[in-house]
């Protein structure tokens, strides 16, 4: 099963966009984090892919996005924003965040989660 990992300070978007991934017919698991500390122990964990919205406060999408390229740099990383695209986008993107999706757009996220992740090339022997 598909596991997401959403950086999200409002429950509410992040129950939107999973009501908007299962509309999509992706069947998933998630879990929401809003802070470095919940990031860090729910990325041990090994989610498939990191969905993070482009500004928490205290802990935004380009801080989760450094500490994924450092650590698990395997992990597809998409950045999620009300705004559409604009100068923090670019930078999340020219940091190695795979995709960006604005979120008056969330039909695009299922497409771009099946994209990334059939670009990923997952380490050989991975046993997860």
């Amino acid at each position: 099963m598909l596991r997401v990992l959403m950086v999200e300070d409002q429950e509410a978007d992040a129950e939107l966009t999973a009501r908007s991934l299962r509309r999509s017919g992706l069947t998933f698991e998630w879990e929401r984090v809003e802070t470095e500390e919940a990031f860090r122990a729910a990325l041990a964990r090994r989610p498939d892919v990191v969905l993070s919205d482009g500004n928490v406060p205290g802990f935004g999408g380009l801080a989760a996005l450094a500490i994924v390229r450092k650590e698990m740099p395997e992990i597809p990383f998409i950045v999620l924003s009300g705004a559409p695209w604009d100068q923090r986008a670019q930078a999340a993107i020219e940091a190695g965040a795979a995709d960006f999706i604005c979120k008056a757009d969330m039909k695009a996220l299922a497409p771009a989660i099946t994209r990334v992740l059939a670009r990923r090339e997952l380490p050989t022997g991975d046993e997860r």
